[in-house]
């Protein structure tokens, strides 16, 4: 009874503080919103445009790499500022599609990345438009109020009260969309971009393969077929080592050269996921996001749970099934050819539909 009383009253203290968010976001609404509104935005105009990405996640940022490519082509002398979680910044800086990154940390308030500086440094840039790239469905008040008051004459954010009275254009996505991925390219509506025809996800290395580790090095000159990628972003989403190696052996079996790729604190279950005497499959050294991402492009088929690496997989190329536990695989799956969405439910029928999609890609 006591555990049902105190997860009673965590759900009414989440229901609360929805609540006294959702006022906050109201009341700020009504006094800073806009009264200007374009529904479409003259390209030629936009000069400095600014991006509001407040996240430090690799699969989040791939997820919008279409997006990207199309603000590029649709403006390609404009400088595009992208400002994100002050970690990412290092990686923002050597990507070909973006001219400039910035930092921003939330809770530090009176550092170099807290709400004052930055507003003010970016406020002097005097950008034409600034895009609110939160979580589509979601919404941000903090991505709002960055995007309403850094000063440029257009902002783009998507349409949904009260979050688009901070908005010159909002933008309403129709509901039919169901992918992230998807869903970002809409934000371009107002400067002209088709929303409909999205570019494949896209990964660019800060690295060159040269210069990856001895161990990175032989395997790319002799790489495995299939890459299994242990792990997921939290531990509900895990696949079971126990279907991982049933995945191994099978693949053992096979004579098909594996890899167990894994990530902090997973290397013990790879290790456990290895069949006897295994020839065939083996445990992948320690590798960085680059590097996982050049073994990735030289494999045939690769398996990986709901994650940021099953993105870079996705953005590699090479043919990828993505093992849903939980989660929302219409939004962040990619079940479109060469790629696969299994949502695991019974093993042996699961272990099934992987063999099958391997052998047909075998045969191909």
């Amino acid at each position: 009874m006591r555990r049902k009383s105190d997860s009673a009253f965590r759900l009414f203290i989440k229901k609360f503080e929805r609540l006294g968010r959702r006022f906050l976001s109201g009341a700020l609404a009504a006094l800073f919103g806009t009264r200007k509104k374009y529904s479409q935005i003259p390209p030629a105009e936009i000069k400095r445009v600014l991006i509001f990405k407040i996240d430090d996640r690799l699969g989040n940022f791939i997820l919008l790499s279409p997006f990207l490519t199309l603000l590029r082509q649709r403006l390609p002398q404009a400088e595009i500022t992208y400002c994100a979680a002050a970690k990412m910044v290092p990686r923002l800086e050597k990507h070909p599609l973006i001219d400039k990154a910035y930092g921003f940390r939330k809770w530090a308030f009176w550092s170099p990345y807290g709400w004052p500086r930055m507003l003010m440094h970016l406020r002097k840039a005097h950008f034409d438009l600034a895009i609110d790239c939160s979580h589509p469905r979601g919404k941000s008040l903090t991505h709002a109020l960055l995007t309403r008051f850094v000063g440029a004459k257009y902002t783009i954010g998507v349409s949904k009260e009260p979050f688009d009275s901070y908005y010159t254009s909002p933008v309403i996505i129709p509901p039919e969309i169901k992918s992230e991925m998807r869903e970002y390219p809409w934000l371009l509506a107002p400067i002209g971009v088709n929303p409909q025809e999205i570019p494949a996800l896209s990964y660019y290395p800060t690295i060159d393969s040269s210069a990856v580790s001895p161990d990175i090095a032989a395997w790319l000159k002799n790489p495995p077929g299939v890459i299994i990628n242990m792990g997921a972003g939290t531990k509900d989403r895990f696949i079971s080592t126990d279907f991982i190696s049933q995945l191994a052996e099978f693949f053992e079996e096979e004579q098909e050269k594996t890899l167990l790729t894994w990530g902090p604190a997973e290397k013990s279950l790879a290790l456990a996921a290895l069949p006897n005497g295994s020839q065939y499959v083996a445990v992948a050294p320690p590798t960085n996001v680059d590097e996982l991402y050049y073994l990735m492009a030289k494999a045939k088929l690769i398996i990986s749970g709901d994650t940021g690496p099953m993105h870079l997989a996705i953005a590699s190329g090479t043919p990828t099934i993505g093992l849903f536990v939980r989660g929302d695989p219409e939004r962040f799956g990619h079940n479109y050819a060469p790629h696969k969405v299994i949502i695991l439910k019974n093993s042996e029928e699961d272990l099934e539909k992987i063999k099958s999609h391997y052998l047909a890609l075998a045969h191909n």
